[in-house]
């Protein structure tokens, strides 16, 4: 087992340099334009919740606009959880097609390879999401925010929003840091769900599921969509939509969805 995990480090993980990069720079750009938007119309600087909500945002339900707005994509949301989404449907297949089978062998368990590959999937998911909070705390201490609290007045501008305020210093930098840990948590199960998912159908069947469920998730708000929960604009801060749900939904999925996949891995035959 910890020669699969090793196994999955190196390749899984190690290879996705690259993807990782992208993401500090795409992470970067968007605080630096949080960052001097922010700048115009406050006289203090962007702070860290600022810039986690432009990640973990998202925009509230597109459904509930009028027709004479323009339509905002939540487009820093999206790209997040398509960088994580894609080495899950993408690596594991590969992966058996290629050296994956040669370490089924040596360790004499195919079942050990799925539990490995479940491992790397918790590990590239911290990974990430570490990789953006790093990113943003950097630029809260490069343009000099540590101080400051969260801008609800200018996301409520920018995104015509208005912040549920629940204390009498309308500081929401707690609620911020409270629900970028609930997306996490539900963006993990739903990492475990798509990446077993994947193996059962196709990796395009995979890759397919993944973006109609994005762009359902982005259109329409529903405490049984769990995307919606990974967006901060669709919890209680703004949008009200129950947590509970979305992350019993996500549970039920991953747990359903890699039962049957070991189950079919236990089947195969690979030598």
């Amino acid at each position: 087992m910890k020669n699969l995990i090793r196994h999955d480090w190196c390749n899984g993980i190690k290879r996705q340099k690259m993807l990782l990069t992208g993401l500090v720079l795409l992470t970067f750009i968007n605080c630096i334009m949080i960052w001097l938007r922010i700048g115009k119309v406050s006289e203090s600087s962007a702070g860290l919740s600022d810039y986690l909500y432009g990640v973990y945002g998202g925009e509230r339900s597109l459904e509930a606009m009028t027709i004479s707005e323009i339509i905002r994509l939540p487009v820093p949301w999206m790209v997040m959880i398509l960088y994580i989404l894609i080495p899950m449907v993408e690596y594991p297949l590969r992966d058996l097609r290629e050296s994956g089978r040669y370490s089924i062998v040596r360790c004499r368990n195919i079942a050990h390879w799925w539990y490995s590959k479940m491992v790397w999937c918790v590990l590239y998911n911290m990974i990430t999401h570490i990789v953006i909070i790093i990113t943003c705390l950097i630029s809260t201490l490069v343009f000099g925010g540590i101080n400051s609290g969260f801008h609800s007045e200018f996301f409520e501008k920018r995104d015509d929003i208005i912040f549920a305020i629940n204390n009498v210093n309308k500081n929401l930098n707690i609620d911020i840091i409270h629900y970028v840990s609930i997306s996490i948590i539900i963006m993990l199960l739903l990492s475990l769900f798509f990446m077993a998912f994947a193996y059962i159908t196709s990796q395009m069947v995979g890759m397919i599921a993944s973006i109609i469920c994005i762009c359902l998730s982005v259109f329409y708000k529903s405490d049984y969509f769990s995307f919606n929960q990974t967006m901060i604009a669709r919890t209680a801060v703004v949008d009200a939509v129950n947590i509970v749900p979305g992350i019993g939904v996500a549970f039920i999925l991953m747990a359903l969805a890699n039962l049957i996949a070991i189950k079919i891995i236990k089947k195969r035959d690979i030598y």
